[in-house]
């Protein structure tokens, strides 16, 4: 029997929950003692001295670096999660403290921020405000962090980009950042000016123009963190601010490039997939246009924005521009190119000619999981780095970005950053970002909601949830085509991975919202090569809209309100909830008239699809979503053990036969092993 881990020199508060002869016994010993009911208490103790002799060799630089303690501590708080039901509050308490003697003290040190984050020094000086004035003295302070080189921050050519959220800056803004930093590099200089054109832009707008348009970029995983500061924006327009002067900073010629990450619902498109010309907002900007050299005065859509844009070019004989975008949509160029066209047909049809032959749309796939920023972040960022970031960015490690080579005016060699690729073929990669990643993220949302997870991570370790994300991937990958260089199989296994990451704490409502304009861009084209191609019905897919359509009522399992954020709302709410309080019949015409208008009419008419969603919806009502995911992952074990038992019995079929085709004096030996097997 192993010895119990050796005590650190303070453990008072598990020493006085445990009684002083027990202090030197093992857990699995407290279980042969009959002491029931301290062999939980035990083991926390022994992972805490454990992880405590681990984080003392870290910190002073041995063996074991930040992804051995933190897998401890991760670990440990996995344990105390599941077994929180049998706990009592005191014991989770004095667990908690004693977990964070030896890392801090006082208000700031935080229990879930602590166990969130890997583990780095504290910073020794007094946080700085984040300033151009102010990266020499962080240099000097040798944080741990890349800082541009404030002489490189310099332009002759410009990327103007519509929506500087963090998406943004925590991947093509980085790129940028990345290259023009480069030592070597001596290319065209470009640069980033941001464009912000609704009214909650103006916060970005304010803090980034407070710090010099710099902001600090963490990227963390189990593999340990590493952060920069991003110097890649170099100056920041607010239209609404005004509107004339933006419009003549954006026709200058140095503007070579406009970009655009504005979601999807930034698109204004119907389920049809074309720009919804009758969306008020639209509408506005229709009446609004002032004519082929004028456009629009004040601008507040990328369409009416890009549309003015490109008239006062047009008029003043200044070079076009290429309209770039980097938001998760199937063919994204091709959609912006359809919507602006779409836009342009309404308000300057005259103009389409010239855009047709003088501005490009190339398509990208674009990947990096960026959860949105939180107060923790503020202050990871503060205590660990000592910089007084108003507006950090938290990402993962991994980058991609396949861009189609089709620029009019010139580009950055962005391939020259890891991660970057120019190809010709951009679809195959479109088609397995889209419909493995993104279209999971948001099935997973809907299901692990239900179940009760709020975030990412924390689902993923759900067993049940993490076989029905391993089986929702498998249905949709059969409709993603061959990707040059990628092995499909790997590709959801890394997958997998990284929604698991524990160290970007990924919110389960980021996933959920615009969950509609989602689904309809990353699973109809899926489902419409299902159904042509005559596939079986993809259970999963089915389940997963089956929890949408749940999740829509506005109420979860525990009759608490569900903070919906979704531009169908008004059209797919009341629906969902005839779909759960309606009588039967009226109930289910409510949820085919919501997949109707969710999917389209032809996954609508695909009967057996929508049969499917429909039984596994009065299933969910029914038993709940944690006891259905429960029953689909037991259904598949018991399969899997079916089959091993079919394949035992094969194998014992082959033996025999394998045994009358021998010589008489080899079966008898033979037989000997068959039977002692």
């Amino acid at each position: 029997m192993a010895a119990p881990a050796s005590s650190s020199s303070a453990l008072d508060s598990l020493d006085l929950m445990t009684p002083e002869s027990l202090r030197h016994v093992d857990a699995a010993n407290a279980s042969s003692l009959q002491l029931k009911g301290y062999e939980r208490l035990l083991k926390i103790r022994e992972q805490t001295v454990k992880f405590r002799n681990d984080y003392r060799n870290w910190r002073v630089g041995r063996a074991r670096g930040a992804a051995g303690e933190s897998r401890h501590v991760t670990n440990l708080q996995a344990r105390v999660s599941q077994e929180d039901d049998t706990m009592d509050e005191e014991e989770l308490k004095e667990v908690k403290e004693d977990l964070l003697e030896h890392v801090g003290d006082g208000p700031s040190v935080d229990w879930l921020k602590f166990i969130y984050n890997p583990f780095s020094e504290k910073a020794t000086h007094e946080a700085l405000p984040l300033r151009a004035e102010n990266l020499e003295k962080f240099a000097e302070m040798r944080l741990g962090t890349d800082l541009p080189a404030q002489e490189k921050r310099v332009a002759d050519s410009y990327i103007a980009h519509i929506g500087v959220g963090g998406f943004h800056r925590s991947h093509q803004a980085y790129v940028l950042n990345q290259l023009m930093q480069k030592e070597d590099y001596e290319g065209e200089k470009w640069g980033i000016i941001g464009v912000g054109l609704m009214p909650w832009d103006e916060k970005m707008y304010n803090t980034l123009t407070e710090q010099d348009y710099l902001y600090t970029l963490l990227m963390r995983s189990k593999q340990g963190s590493t952060s920069c500061v991003v110097g890649s924006i170099l100056d920041f327009i607010f239209v609404p601010e005004d509107a004339e002067a933006s419009l003549e900073r954006l026709c200058d010629p140095s503007v070579k490039i406009i970009s655009l990450t504005v979601t999807e619902k930034g698109y204004y498109r119907n389920v049809e997939g074309r720009l919804d010309t009758g969306h008020d907002v639209i509408q506005d900007e229709i009446s609004n246009w002032q004519g082929a050299d004028k456009g629009i005065a004040v601008p507040k859509t990328s369409f009416g924005l890009i549309a003015t844009v490109l008239v006062r070019r047009k008029a003043a004989g200044i070079a076009p521009v290429t309209v770039m975008s980097c938001d998760n949509l199937p063919m994204n160029g091709d959609t912006v190119k359809g919507c602006m066209y779409d836009f342009l047909e309404q308000v300057e049809p005259d103009l389409m000619e010239w855009v047709k032959t003088e501005v490009t749309f190339p398509n990208s796939m674009v990947d990096r999981i960026t959860p949105a920023t939180e107060e923790n972040h503020r202050s990871l960022i503060s205590e660990e780095f000592g910089i007084k970031d108003g507006w950090p960015v938290v990402a993962e490690p991994f980058l991609q970005w396949v861009i189609e080579d089709h620029f009019v005016y010139g580009r950055p060699p962005w391939h020259l950053v890891d991660g970057v690729l120019f190809t010709d073929k951009v679809a195959p990669y479109e088609f397995m970002k889209l419909r493995l990643l993104n279209s999971t993220h948001s099935a997973l949302s809907y299901v692990a909601y239900l179940v009760g997870h709020r975030f990412v991570d924390d689902a993923m370790a759900d067993c049940d949830v993490f076989y029905f994300v391993k089986e929702y991937m498998r249905e949709i990958a059969e409709t993603v085509p061959q990707v040059p260089g990628i092995d499909l199989e790997k590709y959801q296994k890394t997958l997998t991975e990284r929604f698991a990451n524990p160290y970007i704490k990924d919110k389960i409502v980021r996933l959920a919202e615009d969950g509609s304009q989602k689904f309809q861009n990353t699973l109809i084209e899926a489902l419409h090569e299902k159904l042509h191609g005559e596939k079986e019905v993809p259970d999963m897919v089915a389940l997963a809209i089956a929890c949408y359509l749940r999740y829509m009522a506005g109420k979860d399992e525990e009759c608490s309100d569900i903070d919906i954020k979704d531009p169908f709302q008004a059209t797919l709410s009341p629906l969902a909830l005839e779909a759960l309080n309606g009588e039967r019949e009226s109930a289910r015409d409510s949820a085919m008239q919501f997949i109707r208008a969710l999917l389209g009419e032809a996954v609508a008419g695909w009967g057996p699809f929508c049969d499917r969603i429909w039984e596994h919806y009065e299933s969910l009502v029914k038993k709940g979503t944690k006891v259905i995911i429960r029953e689909v992952r037991e259904d598949a074990v018991q399969r899997l053990e079916e089959g091993i038992e079919q394949q035992k019995k094969k194998l014992r079929e082959m033996q025999r036969l394998r045994i009358t085709l021998l010589p008489k004096e080899q079966r008898v030996r033979s037989l000997s092993t068959v039977f002692s097997d």
